[in-house]
């Protein structure tokens, strides 16, 4: 079989980072002096997994001055002592490198703000032999998720959010979402889109797939 190069978000898909949200947005309001609603800091994430923005949801719980909260929250959400908290889900590791002996090539794209600790933490994680290379593509800027990507000849994206949908877009490649991260499985299903709940699951679709157009 041909190498398949797949395409692969980070937070959300491969790493779970809910705990870092949560832990970076008490840190915020505590900066701020701000006092939170009971259960939001364990919720927040759950709370955004509709589709709506962390904004949306401090302004929906009624927190004053919601705007300076997510901005600080945005300043300090990479910072090594919260990116301690993530961790890979489970069975990742094992998938990728199951995968990658069949000759699957696989590409990290993110939207991250700090090049340097994306690549220390993939590292550490254990990811840095199971994947070829990382894209960081800075959040807010102008490049895309799909032009970082544009000649790597993909022929899938795994994510986990609307921006990576949008990336599979720009590259006309099928997209494979999954539930476990920023959008809940309602989400998609609202969209007409299957969601996945398992990594290896995803990468067996994506190789089931491509084998038989090749045997075409």
């Amino acid at each position: 079989m041909t190498d398949l190069h797949v395409g692969l978000d980070l937070d959300g898909t491969l790493v779970d980072s809910r705990s870092r949200h949560g832990r970076a947005l008490a840190a915020a309001a505590v900066s701020l002096e701000c006092e939170l609603p009971h259960g939001l800091i364990a919720n927040y994430v759950a709370l955004k997994s509709d589709g709506r923005s962390g904004l949306k949801v401090l302004k929906a719980s009624g927190i004053p001055d919601a705007d300076k909260l997510i901005a600080r929250w945005a300043e300090i959400i990479e910072s090594d002592e919260f990116l301690l908290q993530d961790a890979l889900y489970r069975g990742v590791t094992g998938e990728l490198k199951k995968h990658a002996a069949r000759g699957m090539v696989f590409y990290i794209v993110t939207s991250r703000q700090r090049r340097g600790a994306v690549l220390r933490q993939i590292e550490e994680l254990g990811l840095g032999k199971v994947i070829e290379h990382t894209y960081v593509v800075q959040p807010g800027g102008s490049a895309t998720k799909g032009r970082a990507s544009e000649h790597l000849e993909l022929c899938a994206v795994v994510g986990d959010t609307e921006v990576d949908w949008e990336w599979s877009r720009e590259l006309t490649v099928d997209f494979f979402p999954l539930d476990w991260g920023f959008r809940n499985r309602a989400f998609w299903l609202e969209r007409g889109v299957k969601p996945w709940k398992d990594l290896g699951a995803v990468l067996d679709a994506i190789e089931k797939k491509h084998a038989g157009l090749q045997r075409m």
